[in-house]
């Protein structure tokens, strides 16, 4: 019954009405008597600034936003609304971070607000996105050379792509804007689910334009089988390629009733290989520790959450247990692999996202970067989490925030150097 109620107040005008009342005392209250974030001293601060548009983010956690020419991918908009896709188009930068100088090297109208188009560096030269082929009714990728702002077109979307790979991951987004809209895309005219069998991850050739299902959610429902798979929906998220590039790790996630499970799987790019790390109940963000590890947020003993490391593709694990660690985020690796790099997904103590380092040598201390104001009208799919991104050389982290009033890409200069 008490369920019930709070939901019908979350779907209502008694919650709409909540949230208007909150955003006007931010703005009276919080504004003119706070800070909207604080740094510590060894972090010097930078808006990556485009002026023409009014929103700016980097794209996801799991991959740097910068080539070894110190070009920064951002992506922008000047729509506020949810699912802005259907407002306005998506503009693809190249900003130099040395000069400041940028230049407008694409569009597309096909992106969400916690993931953009997908916008990765797949060298030097080209960067790789998604697009919405209107002809076809279908999501396909695009690859624009930034100095020529030369084209050329795949025949499938792309989720995860590594520099300097003639390969890239797919997934399903069209399921994802039904299961988990955060991450979808909502071009497509003729929505027409996959069934099971034709649905999973593809392997994209991108020199020869193919693709290949190489692991069905058929598959997975298979795989060390729960009692809970039967007669749930199920899909695919979070694909992340591994450092030697010949492995992938990935969430398989399925609904029962009310229910949600989710486990940490990975498959060499044959969809050969399967293996379980951790989950079934609950795994969250998970990152790469190597080849043959990863730093999980997720149920470790049955009971209790955190942040794991997990070793040996699954053999042993290790609870990284630090005061500051306790709530979800989203984790990355230092790319000399001395230090973790996360954040808080969602506002704590008094609406600030905190952004967190911690020495993995011994046992070293971790430490709050900085914590950044969430205003409240960023909610649900247009929220505005932090998700920090590491620079090539491990001395600048990347962020989003929208502490001032709107989403912004900001660059984090750490004074002293961790590479």
């Amino acid at each position: 019954m008490r369920n019930n109620i709070v939901e019908y107040l979350k779907s209502g005008f008694v919650y709409d009405l909540y949230r208007y009342a909150r955003v006007q005392f931010e703005k009276i209250f919080i504004d003119k008597c706070f800070k909207n974030y604080y740094l510590n001293d060894d972090i010097e601060i930078e808006e990556v600034l485009i002026k023409e548009l009014k929103h700016t983010f980097g794209g996801y956690y799991n991959y740097s936003p910068i080539n070894k020419k110190n070009e920064v991918i951002v992506c922008g908009t000047n729509t506020s609304k949810k699912r802005g896709s259907n407002f306005d188009t998506l503009k693809i930068y190249k900003y130099n971070l040395d000069s400041r100088a940028y230049s407008l090297i694409s569009q597309t109208n096909c992106w969400n607000w916690q993931q953009g188009c997908l916008a990765q560096w797949l060298n030097d030269d080209e960067i790789i996105y998604n697009i919405y082929d209107e002809e076809n009714d279908c999501y396909s990728a695009e690859i624009v050379n930034v100095q020529s702002k030369s084209k050329r077109r795949l025949s499938r979307s792309i989720y995860a792509v590594k520099p300097d790979c003639n390969f890239a991951l797919g997934l399903n987004f069209s399921r994802l804007a039904n299961m988990r809209p955060d991450y979808g895309y909502f071009n497509i005219k003729n929505n027409v689910q996959l069934s099971d069998k034709e649905d999973g991850v593809w392997l994209i050739n991108i020199r020869k334009n193919t693709s290949k299902l190489i692991i069905s959610l058929s598959d997975l429902k298979k795989f060390e089988s729960q009692e809970s798979m039967n007669d749930a929906t199920h899909k695919v998220n979070h694909i992340d390629i591994s450092p030697s590039k010949d492995r992938f790790a990935f969430l398989h996630r399925w609904f029962c009733g009310n229910r949600k499970y989710t486990r940490l799987l990975s498959c060499d790019l044959s969809g050969n290989d399967l293996k379980y790390h951790k989950g079934n109940e609950f795994v969250s963000h998970s990152c790469w520790d190597g080849n043959e590890g990863f730093v999980s947020f997720c149920k470790y003993d049955g009971l209790n959450t955190g942040y794991v490391e997990i070793k040996d593709l699954g053999r042993t694990f290790n609870v990284i247990s630090d005061p500051l660690l306790f709530v979800d985020g989203h984790p990355s690796i230092s790319p000399n692999g001395s230090y973790m790099l996360t954040d808080t997904a969602n506002p704590i103590r008094g609406g600030y996202k905190k952004l967190f380092l911690k020495g993995r040598k011994g046992a070293q201390e971790c430490i709050e970067l900085g914590k950044f104001f969430h205003p409240s009208k960023f909610f649900g799919e247009t929220r505005v989490d932090l998700h920090p991104q590491w620079d090539l050389e491990g001395n600048v982290i990347f962020i989003d925030s929208g502490h001032n009033g709107r989403r912004r890409l900001y660059c984090l200069k750490l004074k002293k150097h961790v590479s």
